[in-house]
């Protein structure tokens, strides 16, 4: 199956299910009825959207249907994040365009021209706490793509980020006054426990959880911090908090420099080959490319 394909139909069952089951109800919902409904929503899919079974190979459809797996899991991880979460989804492939509720980011340009991005936002979760109101915006990666905030300097991975601004900006009449708490990215693959045979299940469940990380950029708030995972302990969210109330080496995004075209959504209609120049990708940890960030801010004031 054509990751494209696998990509587009995961957005969508997540939409629907998201959609059709609320966090709590999402939450009650036995595992039975879960996957009952994923294999309903791939069937509806693969007959309206791909001309229905008849017409595909058996090696197809081992692969189409084996993605029901992947896409539980997924689900699976993310009952266990809300049940820690004060945020629940309020939106899901929110369209960010000219016309739409909201509005894109606009973005002046040295020649005096202006830069506007447009497209949607996977899904937008809200809390909701002491009269304000938190958003943040998730972001599913069925590749392996991780967020380094080293990229956001070289000019990458700031698709998202944008995407918060503009809601911020332009979103005022959708979701009222929103303080912007983050840009998370939920990897929506399935995962293998490297342990021992040995291993109870719930070793294996901690194992699992921890290699699905959600990577990312938090504001630095603890109410936010908190509100997205109660105890801190970095099983869901890119953060985790020390006995002593101080932020643990693991909020820290420290990344080496990556193959960006592995993961590329544009790889497929790009020129470029081995052996073309390149930019560059910035490297240092976070606090290092915080302080770039505000320097480049001090300077074009």
């Amino acid at each position: 199956v054509d990751p494209a394909i696998s990509g587009s139909l995961i957005h969508k069952v997540f939409e629907i299910i998201l959609d059709e089951f609320p966090k709590q109800k999402l939450i009650e919902a036995s595992p039975e009825v879960l996957k009952k409904r994923i294999s309903e929503i791939m069937d509806d899919y693969l007959e309206e959207k791909m001309g229905g079974a008849q017409s595909k190979s058996k090696r197809f459809m081992k692969q189409y249907n084996s993605i029901s797996e992947q896409i539980f899991f997924a689900l699976s991880k993310m009952v266990e994040e809300f049940k820690v979460s004060d945020f629940a989804p309020a939106d899901f492939e929110l369209p960010i365009n000219y016309g739409a509720d909201i509005e894109p980011y606009e973005l002046p340009l040295s020649d005096g021209g202006m830069l506007s991005v447009s497209g949607s936002v996977d899904r937008v979760d809200i809390m909701e706490k002491n009269g304000k109101k938190y958003l943040r915006v998730v972001d599913y990666k069925s590749g392996g793509k991780t967020f380094n905030l080293s990229d956001v300097v070289s000019g990458l991975s700031t698709q998202m980020l944008i995407y918060l601004f503009a809601i911020e900006k332009n979103g005022k009449e959708k979701y009222g006054d929103i303080i912007p708490s983050g840009v998370l990215y939920m990897p929506a693959k399935a995962a293998e426990a490297d342990l021992d045979r040995y291993a109870s299940e719930q070793d294996i469940t901690d194992k699992v959880l921890e290699s699905n990380r959600m990577s990312g950029i938090i504001v630095d708030d603890i109410d936010i911090i908190k509100g997205m995972e109660h105890d801190v302990n970095g099983r869901f969210i890119p953060v985790t908090l020390t006995k002593s109330g101080a932020f643990g080496k693991r909020s820290k995004l420290i990344k080496a420099k990556e193959d960006v075209c592995k993961y590329c959504d544009y790889s497929s209609v790009c020129g470029f080959e081995d052996g073309d120049s390149y930019r560059e990708i910035a490297e240092g940890k976070d606090n290092e490319i915080i302080e770039i960030l505000r320097n480049e801010e001090e300077e074009n004031g």
